[in-house]
């Protein structure tokens, strides 16, 4: 007896076997896995971000009397800020960093206490962190420098303590190219220099830190003073350094030794 059996209907349930085949074959594999990895999770309900590290520039033991604090999370935050008690200032956010720029200068030898607010990308609420800190001594005789750069005009000034030894006008770095903000203490010096890049030199020229000089009021190649510049001291117009009048520049370079702390602030 010969069944003959409909070409289509054969397909169809050929197909069907296959599927229930395909199926079942990664219903096992899925099983497998589970089983080798009976915690594992992808849910980002279980990552909690966290504090990695607490900086503050420029310091190894007290805090500065204007330090930069740098919280360094576990992952990329939406939103945070730093508070510290009594203190005005300000925090940004950069990737998985709060920094924290004071908007005064702290007091010698005074312990401060920190709120620290953050939130990742995943959170619903922010963590919350306190963290306390206690700034350097500073020596009755220590000559220091602070440096004013804000819109109401650039300003040095150089004080014993809270005494104020001599005030000067100067010039910071614009926006493009600002002045590093901070606490730094003076490296070395020199009579003069000349840069190829910017085509100008200068005269009594303190190294703040790296290529961040104060100096005098920039000459150009055969050693005029560059009158466009000089009339822009008091306001934005270096490329990161301290420009001074000639006469300023020559005391400073002359009464200010290496390894003089120089506060530099915006506010």
């Amino acid at each position: 007896m010969v069944i003959l059996i409909d070409k289509r209907k054969a397909y169809f349930y050929i197909g069907i076997i296959g599927i229930i085949v395909i199926i079942g074959i990664i219903l096992n594999i899925i099983f497998f896995k589970s089983r080798l990895h009976p915690t594992m999770s992808t849910s980002v309900e279980n990552i909690q971000i966290h504090i990695k590290d607490i900086e503050i520039t420029n310091n190894k033991g007290p805090a500065e009397l204007y330090p930069l604090i740098e919280i360094i999370c576990s992952d990329t935050l939406k939103d945070g800020k730093i508070i510290i008690d009594g203190i005005k200032g300000r925090t940004e956010i950069a990737d998985n960093k709060l920094i924290y720029i004071p908007g005064e200068i702290l007091q010698p030898r005074t312990t401060y206490k920190a709120t620290i607010e953050f939130k990742g990308l995943n959170d619903q609420e922010y963590h919350k962190e306190l963290w306390s800190f206690k700034t350097k001594s500073l020596d009755p005789e220590e000559v220091w420098v602070e440096v004013s750069l804000n819109e109401r005009g650039h300003k040095v000034y150089v004080r014993n303590k809270n005494e104020l030894i001599r005030e000067m006008t100067c010039s910071g770095g614009t926006a493009d190219e600002p002045t590093i903000l901070g606490t730094y203490y003076l490296e070395n010096r020199g009579d003069e220099f000349y840069s190829e890049r910017f085509k100008e030199g200068a005269l009594y020229w303190v190294r703040i830190q790296d290529q961040y000089l104060f100096h005098s009021i920039p000459r150009d190649k055969d050693w005029n003073i560059i009158e466009e510049e000089l009339k822009k001291l008091g306001g934005p117009a270096s490329h990161g350094c301290i420009r001074l009048e000639d006469k300023d520049a020559k005391w400073f370079y002359e009464n200010i030794p290496d390894g003089t702390m120089v506060i530099i602030h915006d506010f």
